[in-house]
Formats: structure tokens, C-alpha cells, sequence
């Protein structure tokens, strides 16, 4: 039943963004097909991971979403920003993506299986050595930590030593303005 109901809105949010962003899309001759095409894929990767019942297939939807994402954002080929955001976001998608395949890893090393039910039914019982429980609990808390540290240590600390040191996104080097001189809308 939650997975039906988080498909259903996963569905209404992309209907909702399909919908608001056709005049940024049309503004900025993203209105093709392969807007449409690529964020069809990333509902997909969000309906895998919603229906996920193993590690593995949670990777598979959550890889199948970001792929599409990075594709995404350099799709606005004549700014240099969203070229050097996309190469900069599929970096650090490929050092979360092997992070957390460290951490299935681990977590498979300490529990023997990467499905969901299963693991959770060892890390509530303690099932299995002695040393899995604590080291399952250990390995998690790592993933959390590491997830926390890269969504909001890391950028603040990196907007800390970078201020300043970018003029260029002071003197508008990056703006959303058309050849013509007048704004975009947002």
C-alpha cells in the first residue's frame, strides 16, 4: 500500500515539474524530446527504488535516477555553469555511488544478504556471530554519518573557503540572460 501511494506521488511530482518548467524549458530551448525521454528515466529509477526489495535494486533505481539527472543538467549546452555543474554532480555521484557500494558491502559482510527484510530481520534478532549486530549497526551509522557529512558539512565549509575567490559569479559571468539582454524567467 506505501509503495502504491509513493508511486502515485512520485507520478504527480514529475506531472507537477513537466508542467511548471515548460516556460524555463521553452525560454531556453530545452523543450525537446529528450527532456521528456530523460525524466521518464528518472521516474523509472524512482519507481525501482520505491519497489526495491534487495540493496541491489535499490542501486539500480537510485544509478538509473542519477544517470538521468546528470544528463539532465548538461543538457543546457550553452551555459558554462550547467556544464561545469554536470561534471562536478556526476563526480560526486560516482564517489557516493562507490561509498555506498562500500557500504552494501559491509553490510552484506556482516549480515550474509543484501534483501532488505532479511537484514533487518538480523539486525533486530542478532542473528548469526556475535560481531554482526554491532558491526551492521556500526557500518550504518557510517552511511548516515557519510550522508550527512557530504549533504551539508561539506558544502558549507567549501562556500566558507571559497567565498571570494569566485569573482565571476559577482559580475553576472553566469547569468541567465538571453543574447537580447533581457531576464529569463526563472
Amino acid at each position: 500500500m506505501l509503495s502504491s501511494t509513493l508511486k502515485f506521488i512520485s507520478c504527480g511530482a514529475v506531472s507537477l515539474m513537466l508542467f511548471y518548467s515548460r516556460g524555463y524549458c521553452g525560454a531556453r530551448g530545452l523543450f525537446r524530446g529528450e527532456t521528456f525521454v530523460l525524466t521518464l528515466f528518472a521516474l523509472l529509477g524512482m519507481m525501482v527504488m520505491i519497489a526495491a526489495g534487495s540493496f541491489v535494486t535499490l542501486y539500480l533505481g537510485l544509478e538509473l535516477l542519477g544517470l538521468s539527472l546528470y544528463a539532465m543538467v548538461a543538457m543546457y549546452r550553452t551555459s558554462n555553469a550547467a556544464t561545469e555543474a554536470a561534471m562536478k554532480y556526476f563526480v560526486l555521484g560516482a564517489l557516493a555511488s562507490g561509498i555506498l557500494l562500500y557500504g552494501m558491502s559491509m553490510i552484506y559482510g556482516a549480515t550474509g544478504s543484501l534483501d532488505i527484510v532479511v537484514v533487518a530481520k538480523a539486525l533486530a534478532t542478532g542473528q548469526g556471530a556475535e560481531v554482526q549486530k554491532p558491526l551492521a549497526i556500526v557500518v550504518i551509522g557510517g552511511l548516515i554519518t557519510s550522508t550527512i557529512l557530504t549533504l551539508f558539512v561539506l558544502p558549507a565549509i567549501s562556500q566558507l573557503l571559497l567565498r571570494g575567490k569566485h569573482k565571476h559569479h559577482e559580475t553576472g559571468e553566469y547569468s541567465d540572460v538571453d543574447k537580447l539582454g533581457s531576464e529569463l524567467p526563472a
